[in-house]
């Protein structure tokens, strides 16, 4: 149901997210709802479009957005495109997963246009316990891969 989880590499408000969101979609604010902590579509109202997930994490990436469009209509085409006039708008870089589902690797999105591979450094993986590197798995990041 979760069309695409995005990394944020500096914290932002719920203001600028939902302002954010409301003009690459072209739609009301009014029709995205944030939530945080545990995200939920069971008390979602019938005329919400876009539910939002925002997820604190620790590391280069402090914030998870997990965007569902409960309006299909309002998917869009180019999804790396749109990821990245969200960083633009807010002034941030972008990790998205890897189309091919890795754990280990994702997609930076620096500003529109401007999309790298990256991987996870494996040995500071393994360095970290096993907790911690959940935690922080994305602060590990330093090897770019080339297509």
């Amino acid at each position: 149901m979760s069309w695409e989880s995005i990394w944020i590499n500096k914290k932002v408000t719920d203001e600028e997210i939902k302002s954010s969101l409301a003009k690459l979609l072209l739609t009301s604010q009014e029709l995205i709802i944030l939530q945080s902590e545990q995200l939920t579509l069971d008390t979602v109202d019938n005329h919400i479009k876009i539910v939002c997930g925002k997820f604190k994490y620790r590391g280069d990436f402090p914030i998870m957005l997990e965007l569902i469009f409960m309006d299909l209509s309002l998917i869009p085409q180019d999804k790396y495109g749109f990821i990245g006039n969200l960083c633009k708008l807010l002034k941030c870089n972008c990790l998205v997963t890897f189309p091919t589902g890795s754990p280990y690797h994702f997609i930076l999105i620096e500003d529109y246009g401007i999309y790298k591979k990256v991987a996870l450094d494996a040995d500071l993986l393994d360095s970290e316990e096993p907790s911690d590197a959940q935690l922080h798995i994305l602060k590990t990041i330093k090897t770019f891969v080339s297509e």
